[in-house]
């Protein structure tokens, strides 16, 4: 969308638009964190050291302080058109402060500290062939199929969504989707019906908040990941373990291990840029309550990641025998001696220690992987209409995605790969099996997935002094098929999911029109509530009792000038949703040229 600065411009026959936008964001932390999310290593009373880099590398205060410009060019010639937009950021509280816990690399540099890039570009044409007017685009662009407003990976599984440019204060709305390669047309087949098709040659997976950013709560996944997963429950710190100081040995007999416990990635498997297309057919009624109503089918490649685990080979199988244990133990048992320990809690103390370090071991030479699945197919059904008389707008879809891969639970996924070790049969008893040497265990099951939706939007006219009153709700749901029962492998959820997961969210706006010298204010209100069960991973739509509300400001003049200020509050739902400690108050000024 161009604002009233817009510059346009002819050369020759070729029209031309041009759009600038520069704008400055903050965003400001205004909760300490929650033990209850902090690795027990790491000062905390969380069973995990894999989700708390976000958290350990932010106090209270400013964690973004960022400028950024947006670009846009349109250039036309007869009936053929060119688009390009291009983005530009840099923050300096991620390229010149320091992070606590965790310092960023480069990578992670490139996605939340600074960076140039093109977004969209495309050419589009329209033309007649036998009659029928076409529309043509081809190029990085952005679809948008669906009638969602809110809740995603319904029809809207297109374009994936960039989550990194969403948590960033500065950027653009805009920026929140991936344009990707596709060829695009549209066919008007009468005045009320349209055949609707595209071709996408280029996947990109969804853009996952950089690992160590302030609302990231996963290590493994995004920007500048760590290439490993650290077990052990929580009591081994993602930084290295002192083992003298965690076993209780004299100083110098262990020493300091950076890679203790940590199952290292060993490949990413990505799927191929081609099989993705989709088609729609949509019409329109006519007459004072026309309503549009869409049929959708969609052929895509998983947007996720989804991790599976590797076993070890044959050699490191065979060095986790309990000989192999005994012998460590050996070793062990007189230097706990020496330091105190009676005979029998020595032998123990010894045996526990060196049970840990032969599995250490194994665990190095064993790994996991992650893989985005390929051929999902849904087929979505939408409808939206408006009642003008009455301001009110009414919208629904409902998809069904076949053969829609969902993540096993992680720690079953790991556990599997350790099912080789000799001197604990425990790891055997996990839900996917028993494996031998150098196995590739696959961490997804597929199943079918529903989802629906349905929005009602109303336009109250004049309330509370304002010239313009919205208020609007969305309620959607998910629902699994066949879901895993007692015995099998249970999903990425707590208990393993819910087959019936749902929701809704509520949205507010009042628009105070020329407040004052031609400025218009607009406040609103978004309170989400994800009311009833889990969907499991990798794309948990709903946690059950997560709450989330935002209150926010913002003013216009003259459509060049925007500030927005905003208050999110996180609640509930724990210890489902990381996020509870992670509330901020955003800001955003931006000008248009």
């Amino acid at each position: 969308m161009y604002n009233a600065g817009a510059m346009d411009f002819r050369t020759g026959p070729v029209d031309g638009l041009f759009d600038l936008t520069l704008s400055y964001g903050l965003l400001y932390r205004t909760e300490s964190r929650d033990d209850d999310f902090i690795a027990i290593a790491n000062g905390g009373n969380a069973p995990t050291a894999n989700l708390d880099d976000g958290n350990l590398n932010y106090d209270t205060g400013i964690v973004s302080n960022m400028v950024a410009s947006t670009a846009e060019l349109e250039m036309n010639w007869e009936n053929v058109g060119f688009f390009t937009r291009a983005v530009a950021f840099y923050d300096y509280e991620q390229e010149e402060g320091n992070r606590p816990h965790r310092e960023f690399d480069g990578k992670t540099l490139d996605a939340i500290g600074s960076d140039a890039e093109f977004r969209d570009y495309f050419v589009s044409t329209q033309f007649s062939w036998g009659g029928l007017p076409i529309q043509f685009r081809i190029g990085d662009q952005v679809i948008n199929w669906g009638e969602t407003n809110f809740i995603r990976d319904g029809v809207d599984t297109i374009n994936p969504f960039d989550l990194v440019a969403a948590f960033q204060p500065a950027r653009d709305a805009r920026d929140t989707r991936t344009p990707q390669g596709m060829a695009w047309a549209v066919a008007n087949v009468t005045e009320t019906f349209a055949v609707e098709a595209y071709y996408q040659y280029d996947w990109e997976g969804l853009r996952l908040p950089a690992v160590g950013s302030f609302l990231s709560t996963n290590d493994l996944f995004g920007e500048g990941s760590l290439n490993f997963a650290t077990v052990g429950r929580g009591q081994f710190s993602d930084l290295g373990t002192d083992l003298d100081a965690y076993y209780d040995l004299p100083e110098g007999t262990l020493g300091f291990d950076e890679n203790y416990f940590k199952y290292p990635e060993r490949f990413r498997e990505y799927p191929e840029d081609s099989g993705q297309y989709g088609i729609a057919l949509q019409a329109i009624t006519r007459g004072r309550n026309a309503f549009k109503i869409g049929l959708h089918f969609i052929k895509y490649h998983s947007r996720l990641p989804l991790v599976g685990s590797l076993t070890a080979s044959q050699s490191a199988i065979d060095a986790t025998s309990q000989e192999d244990v005994d012998a460590v133990s050996g070793q062990l048992l007189p230097v706990y001696l020496e330091a105190g320990l009676s005979p029998e809690e020595a032998e123990v103390s010894a045996q526990d220690t060196a049970a840990d370090l032969v599995l250490n071991q194994y665990i190095g030479q064993a790994g996991y992987f992650t893989e985005y699945p390929e051929d999902i197919k849904m087929v979505g059904l939408t409808f939206n209409t408006a009642t003008m008389r009455t301001g009110t707008l009414v919208a629904a879809e409902v998809s069904h995605h076949l053969d829609y891969p969902f993540q096993i639970a992680l720690d079953q996924v790991y556990d599997a790969s350790l099912s080789p070790v000799q001197f604990d049969d425990s790891y055997k008893d996990n839900a996917i099996g028993v494996f031998g040497a150098d196995a590739r265990i696959s961490g997804f099951e597929r199943l079918d997935r529903t989802q629906g939706s349905a929005s009602a939007t109303q336009l109250f006219g004049r309330r509370l002094g304002a010239s313009q009153t919205t208020l609007g709700v969305d309620a959607a749901f998910v629902y699994v098929h066949d879901l895993p029962g007692s015995g099998d492998a249970p999903l990425q959820a707590p208990g393993g999911g819910d087959d019936l997961s749902w929701g809704y969210r509520i949205s507010g706006q009042l628009e105070y029109n020329s407040v004052f010298g031609g400025v218009n204010l607009l406040p609103r209100l978004i309170f989400a509530h994800d009311v009833d069960g889990y969907t499991p991973g990798p794309l948990s739509t709903f946690k059950e009792d997560r709450k989330l509300i935002s209150v926010g400001l913002r003013a216009e003049y003259i459509n060049r000038w925007i500030v927005d200020l905003s208050y999110t509050n996180f609640f509930d739902g724990e210890p489902s949703n990381p996020l509870v400690d992670r509330d901020h108050v955003r800001f955003r000024v931006s000008y248009g040229f």
